[in-house]
Formats: structure tokens, C-alpha cells, sequence
């Protein structure tokens, strides 16, 4: 059995198993497959659906421009998806399961090599996000996001284990360069702080010369595939890229402290709080046993907090540049593992200190059971299953007679059920074009809606959100039920002011709306035209 070393306070050596850290990422890894077990029966939501609408396609597709909803994701991550979408004839369930399945495999691969090398620090990483909701979360999801962080925790691993094989390393970064845009972040930042602070020599210049030929090939792949594939995302959707002007971020640095506080949101956070606290409880310990203060941070200890400063940094300036979004945490997955890293190294350095071997089991235990009692509570209560899409649907088919208006978000969604379904409604109106195509201006879009156009375009939100146009909107959809007989607006993600809205536009074509379904996050307005409401 493999054992680590640590230095007594006489200057004696002791040993302290790595049973303890298998153990707990055995146990965790079990957490991630309980979880993502109930998770994957939770419901398709539009995020998902969009993209979904670009699976089966044929394969030199996935490495163009996908033709609807404006989707764009890593290749190698859409063929995977699209291999699940197959495997499983289109089941939401099913293809939850095999992307389960898949990152299971690499986390216990993952974890093996770790116990063979006797690396606790990664098998305490490992563990810590094995447990976390967020990581749980993506893992199931029908997007590329978990590809993204996986690919980040792998190539860490690598560059971690294998030092003197640069040549693998970084042939193992090009694969995952397909797999996640993210990657070439990480690569460029972790790979150059190896070559510069911890090789020397011949080593050193092999590191940057393949770093170097990296980034060419990188570059080439995105001017010829990648840029032209996300083309539409950075042109139609600019919010996300940059919500403000910089000379507003300048003048209130406040706002750009909150803009980038997503990567915050991104880590392993109640892993890493409780690490952090058993941490601290271990070196306390530590000191009254041994009454040595030579805890003193290691370069295992810098690396991850260079990695993450430098990320940070470059994140800013693609930023600012408008060729990377900060909008959301799940932009940012691709931090996680060095977070836990660099926290699985703090634990790992205290406990090394700690003579009483029962207090790493305990410490460990406290590290990581309360963010799996949250993930597992979450799923149980099914928090997690944020729209009740599949309930929506299923009402919209008692009602035979009516015709079924989406509102923008859950149509991709009804769609994906509808097509799929033997027996889909027998009237579906206000559809939008689900092509990917370039984005109408706010003006050209109120013009269309106000003339009463049959269809309009399936990014048609954006414009709206910009120019406060929903009532418009609402009121291009409430004129699909007149002369049509009883209808029903199917919405996810309404809110009050919009169905305030939707009521407003009913009202002024003269028609009865009220509420005749609701549950998680969607809901069901019956519209009567034949019924003015008082």
C-alpha cells in the first residue's frame, strides 16, 4: 500500500496511509452517481432544447456553423452528444445517463491513477467536486459546459503527473482543444507557469516550443472552424460579452468587480469552505501536538493561485476585447478543478502535520459531507428539476381542441417534444423560424410584429429585451387565437410582469385570458376571443 511520508515533531518519520483520501473519493464518486441519477429524469429546458435541435445531423456539421437556435459548441463535444442522441433514439433520459456514465469513467480513470501515484491532493479535488450540486448539475446536462470542466481537471492532471512527457501532455491538449474552447486558456497559463517556474534547461525549451506550436495550431483551427462556428453567438448576443461600456466600468469599478464575480460562483463552494475549515482545525491540532509553526505555503500552493490570477487576467482583456463572455458561472467550469486543487493542497499540507491519525478520516469526512448531504437533499427534493416542461406538455394534450401558442422560451422545447411524440397536439400556431441567421435590429423587429407577420425569427427575445418590445410580442401572439376557437399560451419563465402583459394584450384584442395551468416555472394562459373579458 502506497504512504506518504511526514515529519514528526523529534524529527522521526511516520507514515499516514492514502486509504483515507481512496476512501473518501470512492465515496464521493458514489454521491455523483447517486445524484446524477435522480437528476437525469429531470426536465428538458430551453437551453437544452435548442441545442438538442442540432443533433442527427451529419457529422461534418458539428464543425461549422449549426444551422438553428444560433448554437455553437466544441465539436468533439457536439459529436459525443449527438453519439448519446443516437445511442438512446433522442430519450432526454437516456442521454443524461450516458454523459453520467461517461464522467464517472473518467473520474474513477482519474481517481485510479491517482491512488497509484499516491496523489492525495488530487484525489481530494476529485472528490470535492464530485460532490458539488454544480458539478453534479453539468454533468447531466445536455450542453457542453461539463465537457469543459472535465477537460480542464484532465489536462491539469496530466501536466501534473507528467512532467517529463511534454510531448503527450500537449498532444493530449490538442484532443481536448475539440472537446472545449475553454482548454486553450488553461493550457497557455498552466504550461507556460511549468515551463518558466518548475523546469529547467533542455526541458524548459522543449515546454515552449510545443506550447508555441500549440498556439499556431490552435489559432488555425480557430480563424478555420472555431470563429466561423461561434460567429453568430459573439454577433448576435453582445450583451454577454460586454454589458456595458468601458468607460462605465472605469467610472464605477464596483460594476466590473460585480460582473466577474461568476467565477466565484463557478467553484466547488461548500467543498471548498469546509476543506478550508477542516484545514484550519488540522493545523491548529497540529501546532498544540507538535508546537511547530512550519506550516508554510508550498509551490503546490502558488501554482494553482498563478493559474487562477492569470486566467483572471486573461479573461479580462477577451473580455474587453468582446471574444470571451462573463455572464454567467457556467462560463467559467473551467476554474473548478484549479480551485479544488489548490485547496485539496492546503489540506494535504495540514494534515501531513497532524500526528493523531484519526483526525485526516474526521477532517475529510467534514470536508466533504456536508456538500453531498446538499446535493443529495437537492435531488431528493427535486430541486434541481427547475421547469416542469414535460407537466406542460402533458396538460397542453388534454386540450384537444385548443390551439397551443408557445411563448419564445418554451418553444424549442415543444418542438423537441412534439416531433418525438405519436401523438403530438393538432394545432400549434405562433412558431417561430429556427434557423441560426444574423440578428434583425429592434426597429425591424417591431416593424414585423406590429404588420402582423406570420412568422418571425427564433432569436426575436434579444431585440425585445433591448427595446422593451414584449408587448408587442404578446400582442403578435394573442392575434394568432382570434377566429381559432379556444387557445392556450405555453410559457416557461413568465414572471408576473410578462403575464401582466399577456393580459394587457388579451384585453386589447378583446379576449378572456386566465390562468388554466401552473407548476415549476411554466404555466398556461386560456385564452377565449370569443369571450371579451370585462
Amino acid at each position: 500500500m502506497n504512504r506518504a511520508a511526514w515529519p514528526s515533531a523529534r524529527g522521526r518519520t511516520k507514515t499516514v496511509p492514502y486509504r483515507s483520501y481512496a476512501v473518501a473519493c470512492v465515496l464521493a464518486l458514489i454521491v455523483l452517481a447517486a445524484a446524477g441519477l435522480m437528476q437525469s429524469s429531470r426536465d428538458l429546458w430551453q437551453d437544452e432544447s435548442t441545442l438538442l435541435a442540432n443533433l442527427g445531423l451529419p457529422l461534418p456539421a458539428y464543425f461549422g456553423t449549426l444551422p438553428f437556435y444560433d448554437q455553437a459548441a466544441p465539436p468533439f463535444a457536439l459529436l459525443t452528444l449527438d453519439a448519446a442522441y443516437l445511442l438512446t433514439d433522442g430519450s432526454v433520459q437516456g442521454m443524461r445517463l450516458v454523459l453520467l456514465a461517461l464522467n464517472l469513467a473518467l473520474l474513477v480513470g482519474l481517481a485510479h491513477a491517482a491512488i497509484r501515484r499516491g496523489d492525495r491532493q488530487a484525489l481530494l479535488a476529485i472528490a470535492m467536486m464530485a460532490v458539488t450540486p454544480l458539478a453534479i448539475r453539468y454533468c447531466v446536462e445536455l450542453k457542453q459546459y461539463g465537457f469543459e470542466m472535465q477537460a480542464s481537471l484532465l489536462f491539469l492532471l496530466a501536466l501534473r503527473w507528467m512532467p517529463e512527457r511534454p510531448a503527450a501532455v500537449m498532444l493530449l491538449a490538442a484532443v481536448l482543444s475539440f472537446f472545449s474552447f475553454s482548454i486553450m486558456l488553461v493550457v497557455g497559463v498552466a504550461v507556460l507557469d511549468a515551463a518558466l517556474l518548475r523546469h529547467r534547461g533542455a526541458t524548459r525549451w522543449r515546454w515552449l516550443c510545443l506550447l508555441a506550436a500549440y498556439t499556431l495550431a490552435w489559432l488555425a483551427c480557430y480563424l478555420l472552424l472555431f470563429r466561423p462556428a461561434t460567429a453568430l453567438q459573439t454577433a448576435n448576443y453582445p450583451a454577454a460579452y460586454q454589458r456595458l461600456a468601458l468607460a462605465e466600468y472605469l467610472r464605477h469599478p464596483a460594476l466590473l468587480m460585480a460582473q466577474f464575480e461568476v467565477i466565484g460562483r463557478a467553484q466547488a463552494a461548500v467543498a471548498l469552505i469546509c476543506a478550508l475549515i477542516a484545514a484550519a482545525a488540522l493545523v491548529l491540532l497540529a501546532r498544540r501536538e507538535t508546537n511547530r509553526h512550519d506550516l508554510s505555503p508550498t509551490a503546490l500552493i502558488w501554482q494553482p493561485l498563478r493559474l487562477l490570477a492569470g486566467l483572471i487576467a486573461i479573461v479580462a482583456l477577451l473580455w474587453l476585447a468582446r471574444l470571451y463572455p462573463v455572464s454567467t458561472n457556467k462560463q467559467f467550469l473551467f476554474t473548478m478543478p484549479i480551485g479544488a486543487l489548490l485547496v485539496a493542497n492546503l489540506f494535504v499540507l495540514a494534515a501531513d502535520r497532524v500526528r493523531l491519525r484519526a483526525a485526516v478520516p474526521l477532517a475529510l469526512a467534514a470536508a466533504l459531507m456536508p456538500s453531498a448531504a446538499i446535493a443529495l437533499a437537492r435531488e431528493w427534493r427535486e430541486e434541481t428539476d427547475i421547469q416542469d416542461t414535460r407537466g406542460l406538455y402533458a396538460f397542453l394534450k388534454t386540450q384537444p381542441d385548443a390551439l397551443i401558442l408557445p411563448d419564445i422560451l418554451f418553444e424549442p422545447t415543444l418542438r423537441y417534444y412534439a416531433v418525438r411524440d405519436p401523438h403530438p397536439p393538432r394545432r400549434i400556431g405562433a412558431l417561430l423560424q429556427p434557423g441560426s441567421a444574423p440578428m434583425e435590429s429592434p426597429q425591424e423587429v417591431a416593424r414585423a410584429l406590429a404588420a402582423g407577420t406570420p412568422s418571425i425569427r427564433q432569436h426575436v427575445w434579444q431585440p425585445l429585451d433591448t427595446a422593451r418590445g414584449y408587448p408587442a410580442y404578446a400582442d403578435w401572439v394573442v392575434r394568432h387565437a382570434r377566429q381559432a376557437g379556444p387557445a392556450l399560451i405555453a410559457a416557461t419563465y413568465l414572471g408576473d410582469e410578462r403575464e401582466r402583459i399577456y393580459a394587457d394584450a388579451a384585453r386589447r384584442q378583446g379576449c378572456g385570458i386566465k390562468v388554466a395551468y401552473r407548476s415549476r416555472e411554466v404555466v398556461a394562459l386560456h385564452l377565449d376571443c370569443a369571450t371579451p373579458r370585462p
